[in-house]
């Protein structure tokens, strides 16, 4: 897949989840093949008031060796898009619009899904996105904002003003993450635009993604959930998409994921700048996810005051 000039080596795509993608589970990611990171979540407002009190750079914590990457967006229509998108564009290769988030937080601000209920501010918004950078400017939309379905008009709408790709997660705001993803909504858009489409929902195995393509066309597959829980369904939907065969069922780091946490631990302490026992500890229980011994497992790790006592219990 190719977003404008950026080439992405396969069709697996990180998506953006706020209070996860931090350095170290890109770098996880990255080693499992995915093919395209995306930093979690920043509200515009955040990364301006980074950047002027010099701080941004240690925020974002981004590295070469990461590329490609995208960064997200989320705020609303008054806010300062332009320049955020001119501070942010240093550290990636791809800025990212959200149109999709459903939580109240965001909703509240009149940001994220919100703004699927109005045509002329999505407009505006990827119209001076886009004009305030030479990279790619892509977007991440949902089906709509409640029954009234507007994705394809979004699309067409964002097309037209110069986004290089569209996410689309196909459930409303109001649906929130319940019930199914109506992946006609992907083939509809994909059948309407010459862009790339990267499909998103509900996608925990590789076969899920294999399906996905198949039926809407689409370019490229988001994962967010299932990742949290093992990275390694980059690697094993990648080598299903290529093979046209599964590679097998996940490995025993699945069932025994030591070697998962051992190298999230190992990545934390190589690249974060800052030390959140907290966050490691987040990280761990979500990849501990059916694991056999995994609830005594989750409480000592919550109790533990150090990362070599984590280490100790993983072993």
């Amino acid at each position: 897949m190719k977003i404008k000039n950026i080439n992405i080596e396969n069709k697996t795509v990180l998506a953006p989840m706020a209070g996860v993608n931090c350095t170290s589970f890109r770098f996880l990611c990255r080693k499992y093949n995915v093919g395209l990171l995306f930093t979690q979540m920043y509200e515009v407002e955040t990364i301006i008031e980074k950047h002027h009190d010099g701080s941004l750079t240690e925020f974002l914590n981004i590295k070469e060796e990461e590329s490609p990457i995208a960064l997200q967006l989320i705020g609303s229509v008054k806010d300062d898009w332009k320049t955020a998108v001119e501070i942010a564009e240093k550290y990636v290769d791809i800025i990212d619009i959200n149109f999709g988030c459903p939580e109240d937080e965001f909703l509240e601000k009149k940001a994220g899904s919100y703004l699927m209920k109005s045509r002329e501010h999505i407009a505006k918004i990827a119209k001076t996105c886009v004009s305030a950078t030479k990279k790619p400017v892509t977007a991440k939309i949902r089906s709509g904002w409640n029954n009234n379905i507007n994705a394809l008009e979004v699309a067409k709408i964002l097309e037209k003003e110069g986004i290089s790709a569209i996410s689309v997660h196909p459930r409303t705001a109001e649906e929130h993450y319940g019930g199914k993803a109506d992946i006609n909504i992907i083939k509809e858009i994909k059948d309407n635009v010459s862009i790339p489409v990267i499909g998103n929902g509900d996608i925990t195995l590789p076969g899920h993604a294999k399906s996905m393509i198949e039926r809407t066309g689409c370019d490229a597959v988001m994962i967010g959930r299932a990742a949290m829980r093992n990275p390694e369904i980059f690697e094993y939907t990648n080598f299903l998409l290529d093979n046209g065969k599964s590679k097998g069922e996940f490995s025993k780091d699945t069932k025994n994921p030591k070697k998962l946490i051992k190298g999230f631990i190992d990545f934390y302490i190589r690249y974060e700048n800052r030390e959140s026992l907290n966050e490691i500890k987040d990280h761990c229980i979500w990849l501990l996810h059916q694991t056999k011994g995994a609830p005594a497992a989750k409480k000592l790790i919550r109790k533990a005051k150090t990362i070599k006592e984590i280490r100790t219990i993983i072993k």
